[in-house]
């Protein structure tokens, strides 16, 4: 009988570890979303010259005073317009 219960604290004990586990992972998650909600929020928002969706200046293209969401987008604008 004392091999059964002490299966069974070792059950219970991994059965905790595991959560814990999970509990930590999932709280680094939270953390590093708020951290990349936090750096969108702060960001200047720019307008693609050729489709005109509205994206973070971080991850748009620049062309002088223009801004383009892609390099296709600023080619095909700069093609239409011969620049």
């Amino acid at each position: 009988m004392g091999l059964i219960r002490f299966l069974f604290f070792v059950l219970i004990l991994y059965v905790l570890w595991l959560m814990a586990r999970n509990w930590l992972r999932q709280q680094e998650m939270r953390d590093a979303a708020r951290k990349d909600k936090a750096k969108l929020a702060n960001a200047k928002i720019v307008r693609c010259k050729q489709c005109e969706i509205h994206l973070p200046e971080q991850e748009a293209i620049r062309e002088g005073d223009d801004w383009f969401c892609t390099p296709a987008h600023k080619q095909a604008w700069q093609a239409r317009h011969k620049l």
